[in-house]
């Protein structure tokens, strides 16, 4: 009997900690200052990401980021970077994040295109509301850090995630 009691007591236990395991993705939609010869202003930037969540605090993701285009400049990015959540009172949570990215810069002089790549630092932050079981959203900051000839970039966006438990 007490082997039954202990585990109708653990089960809940249990059930809340697989929910906060699994897959998720998502997208999103930014204001980017680039800190760049090649704009005096902000682009509107957009990035997708997918990860895995390995408990309620500890997650890893990859990403991709458009940071801004012209017609004889392109800028993008591919990152991974793990993360810290902290839930500050249910629904409401903050996170940071750190890794790395290889930035991309495509540059037209004259009839042919430039390319560079070049891994960075970069590093975020943000607050977030988990509004339905499988579904937050967050405001964030993300920082690339300036490496050599391309300089720091501020991506400031909304975020929309999706949460599969596994």
């Amino acid at each position: 009997m007490k082997k039954l009691m202990l585990v109708f007591l653990l089960l809940p236990a249990v059930a809340f900690a697989n929910l906060n395991r699994g897959v998720f993705f998502g997208g999103t939609s930014a204001f980017v200052n680039p800190k760049n010869h090649f704009s005096h202003s902000g682009w509107r930037g957009v990035r997708g990401f997918a990860g895995y969540q390995f408990n309620k605090n500890i997650a890893l993701e990859a990403g991709y980021a458009s940071l801004g285009r012209s017609k004889t400049f392109k800028q993008y990015e591919y990152d991974v970077m793990g993360s810290m959540t902290t839930y500050l009172h249910k629904p409401f949570f903050a996170f940071i994040k750190a890794g790395v990215a290889n930035m991309c810069q495509k540059i037209k002089v004259g009839s042919y295109y430039n390319h560079s790549h070049k891994l960075m630092p970069v590093a975020a932050m943000g607050l977030g509301f988990q509004f339905f079981k499988y579904f937050s959203t967050s405001a964030s900051w993300t920082r690339y850090i300036r490496i050599g000839d391309i300089r720091k970039i501020d991506f400031i966006g909304i975020n929309l995630t999706i949460h599969i438990p596994t």
